[in-house]
């Protein structure tokens, strides 16, 4: 049975620490691991549809949107709407698998747990379940029903994060927590600080303008942020009830399956990209009258982009001239693709096609 003992505190010089070898991720570019990760959004945003989804393709080892992943098993702690479980299980199966019967090591724990009080519980239920068996990752859905407490509370949200990283300990495992996002959206989640400063990364999901979703890399401590992906709740019909009415439960969906080449984490344009998501988020503000923008849309000034960009260092280390024509190049290529318009001396976030 995998248990979870505290080490004693460990001492190495510097020159002896040697770089790891291993995996470092679940998710090539999305979840480390392992790692303690939150998924963030409002609510009605496809949240538990999306950390399903990451489960199925981690216990089946199918990469995620072109994303390598770490095959293993997956224990998913639904603590709300568990009733719906089988539903979910269903339709993902029929989506993702054709319907074929898979045997997938996806374990739901579908009743309420208490992390911050008795995490050690948590991880003698897995223990006992799973048996030599490790998990690669455990999700945990949502922190507000699996706290016994108040999210605002600094003790009580403090004790809560420990537990995840005991968990994650416990397994070598990465550790999702799903979350609901706070009004200020840079706090990560609603209630207190502690929660975002224990994180390695944060994912924060938006609903967009055409009812599509994004996944935003928004925090990444070893890492880099700022990829978006683009997400679109598709309707699987399970089967009918005894009346003939169709039964249905959601996906999450590619909106866009090979359209366009994917922008990498670490492509320029893809660094232009996040620094404008970022500055529309923070300094955005609606477009003059007169001009023809999308309802609802955000602007800011090409040349706030522009120095928002250099200042991000983006296209160094380079010549100034050299790093000029870069930072060029990858607004150019946004533009291109269709990912960034500008209108007059304004540029915008284009919203997603359906």
């Amino acid at each position: 049975m995998n248990e979870f003992i505290a080490q004693p505190a460990n001492i190495q010089k510097w020159n002896r620490l040697q770089r790891r070898s291993n995996k470092r991720w679940l998710v090539n570019g999305l979840l480390p691991y392992p790692g303690v990760i939150g998924m963030s959004g409002h609510p009605k945003t496809g949240k538990t549809f999306c950390g399903l989804g990451l489960s199925a393709h981690i216990a089946s080892g199918t990469a995620y949107r072109g994303r390598e992943v770490t095959k293993g098993a997956v224990v998913y702690v639904m603590a709300e709407g568990g009733e719906a479980a089988q539903d979910r299980k269903e339709a993902i199966r029929i989506d993702m698998f054709g319907g074929e019967d898979v045997d997938l090591p996806i374990y739901l724990i579908t009743t309420p747990v208490d992390i911050n009080n008795d995490h050690q519980t948590v991880i003698q239920i897995i223990g006992q379940e799973l048996g030599d068996v490790m998990p690669v990752a455990v999700f945990v859905d949502t922190l507000n029903a699996t706290l016994f407490g108040s999210e605002n509370n600094d003790e009580d949200m403090s004790g809560y994060m420990r537990g995840l990283h005991a968990i994650k300990a416990a397994f070598n495992c990465s550790v999702i927590v799903v979350h609901h996002l706070a009004k200020k959206e840079s706090s990560g989640g609603r209630g207190h600080g502690s929660f975002l400063g224990a994180l390695d990364t944060l994912l924060v999901i938006k609903e967009t303008a055409t009812g599509n979703f994004t996944l935003t890399v928004s925090m990444m401590k070893d890492g880099a942020k700022g990829a978006i992906l683009t997400n679109r709740l598709k309707t699987v019909i399970i089967g009918q009830d005894d009346e003939g009415e169709d039964i249905t439960s959601c996906v999450v969906v590619d909106p866009n399956p090979g359209g366009g080449v994917a922008l990498t984490s670490k492509s320029r344009a893809s660094q232009a990209l996040a620094v404008l998501v970022e500055l529309v988020e923070k300094q955005g503000k609606q477009p003059p009258k007169g001009l023809a923008f999308p309802k609802g849309t955000r602007v800011v000034t090409e040349q706030m982009w522009r120095v928002a960009c250099k200042a991000r260092k983006i296209g160094e280390p380079n010549s100034e001239d050299t790093a000029k024509t870069a930072r060029l190049r990858a607004r150019n290529a946004l533009f291109k693709r269709g990912l960034v318009v500008r209108v007059d001396e304004y540029v915008y976030v284009a919203p997603d096609k359906e």
